[in-house]
């Protein structure tokens, strides 16, 4: 269970060593693998008239949030990254912010799981 980041719910589980990692973590402070996350694009915005104002949205968000040209073309294809190596905190401070912005994405995690189950890892 997700909730705002820093409760509980936000808590993942390394997949190097199944200890449970902070949402600030960039690293496991059990094994020093890397915990960081990714946020990408689950359902792509096909014309550039829709486009056009979500990539203004996106890139008004700021850094780590690429610029309006960048962020144009990862809106049109499933599974693009939007942001890579994000604390999992900021993932889901991202994440709603996106959400609001009619930008469909989620949080990947190829070596975390949720700490009620694991998070997908397919592209």
């Amino acid at each position: 269970m997700r909730g705002p980041a820093g409760e509980e719910g936000s808590r993942a589980i390394c997949r190097g060593c199944g200890e449970l990692v902070s949402p600030t973590a960039r690293t496991c402070p059990h094994c020093s693998r890397s915990v960081t996350v990714d946020l990408r694009v689950r359902t792509p915005i096909e014309g550039p008239r829709e486009r056009y104002p979500e990539a203004w949205t996106l890139a008004g968000n700021g850094p780590p949030s690429p610029s309006f040209l960048d962020g144009q073309r990862p809106l049109t294809e499933r599974g693009s990254v939007l942001l890579r190596g994000l604390t999992r905190a900021e993932a889901l401070d991202h994440e709603a912010l996106l959400t609001a912005a009619r930008i469909d994405c989620d949080v990947f995690a190829g070596a975390l799981a949720d700490a009620t189950g694991p998070v997908s890892s397919d592209p």
